[in-house]
C-alpha cells in the first residue's frame, strides 16, 4: 500500500528516513516537510529544476532537482574520488 502526500505537505517513505539526503525545489508541487516525525526535509532545496527538452516539453519538480543534484555530485566525485556527504 503506498500513501500519498499532500500537494507541498509531509515528507513520505523512503524520502524520510535519516540517511537518505532529499533534494526539492521551490515549485510549489515539491513537498517541504517535515516528516512524520517532525524532523526537516528536504536536506536541500534548488532554486529552479526546470527542463526544457529538444521538442518544446518543459518539466520541473523535486524529480528534476534530484537528478541535477546526482549529476553535479557525480561530477565532483569524479574530479575528487575522496568526496564526502559532509564536504
Amino acid at each position: 500500500v503506498f500513501t500519498d502526500a499532500r500537494i507541498g505537505q509531509e515528507i513520505m517513505p523512503p524520502a524520510d528516513n535519516a540517511q537518505v539526503i532529499t533534494i526539492g525545489d521551490k515549485s510549489k508541487l515539491s513537498a517541504l516537510g517535515p516528516t512524520g516525525d517532525k524532523r526537516i526535509k528536504p536536506d536541500f532545496v534548488i532554486e529552479n529544476s526546470k527542463v526544457q527538452f529538444t521538442n518544446g516539453n518543459e518539466t520541473s519538480g523535486s524529480s528534476n532537482a534530484a537528478a541535477m543534484v546526482a549529476g553535479a555530485v557525480a561530477v565532483m566525485k569524479s574530479h575528487k574520488m575522496t568526496l564526502t556527504w559532509r564536504e
